[in-house]
């Protein structure tokens, strides 16, 4: 049941985000990425309006998923890096999806549809359940996540923490391209355990 997702996104009755598929093994940084060459899941949720959203699985198109939390430093200082860059024309020809996860109304910058809004995110969003379920469908370790998927479905990279910002335009040139990623991940992140 869910109750009270608006414009100020509170949620406080059980949200129900689904993952479908085999999940992403736990992102590690520091070793090879064995969820490249994987199926990306497919997650099926809701926008902060309470409208249905699904991301994932084959889509046609190359897209990049961004898992972010709002009380992340991290992620505040990482989105208006983002929203620059896509006015700037670099995420053409690829989908970007945000996922709010890790929401809690105790922390900072709450509600995180009012934070993404005064940003002007003008992403698609998908708001995960308050036990993780996307999350831990995709193998998040910290905030913030992306997860590059080829147009087949098919992980292509994952990184964490703020990426600058010839990091982002050099792998979203590569995904484009269907060529090897040269993602990495910055030690400027928050630990989403």
């Amino acid at each position: 049941m869910l109750v009270g997702i608006g414009a100020g996104g509170l949620h406080k009755g059980s949200l129900d985000a689904t993952a479908t598929g085999t999940s992403l093994p736990q992102f590690d940084s520091t070793t090879r990425d064995t969820a490249v060459g994987m199926t990306a899941p497919t997650l099926d949720s809701v926008n902060f309006a309470g409208q249905s959203v699904q991301v994932g699985g084959a889509t046609g198109k190359p897209y990049a998923l961004v898992f972010l939390a709002h009380w992340c430093p991290h992620c505040q200082a990482e989105v208006p890096r983002l929203v620059e860059l896509a006015k700037d024309g670099v995420f053409d020809g690829v989908k970007v999806s945000a996922v709010a996860t890790s929401t809690s109304e105790e922390a900072p910058n709450y509600p995180p549809s009012a934070w993404l809004q005064d940003e002007d995110w003008s992403f698609p969003v998908l708001a995960d359940s308050k036990t993780g379920t996307s999350a831990r469908a995709y193998g998040l370790t910290a905030f913030p996540y992306f997860v590059l998927v080829d147009a087949d479905g098919t992980v292509a990279g994952r990184g964490t923490g703020e990426l600058p910002e010839d990091q982002i335009k050099a792998n979203i040139k590569a995904l484009k391209a269907g060529d090897e990623l040269p993602i990495s991940s910055s030690s400027k992140s928050s630990s989403a355990g």
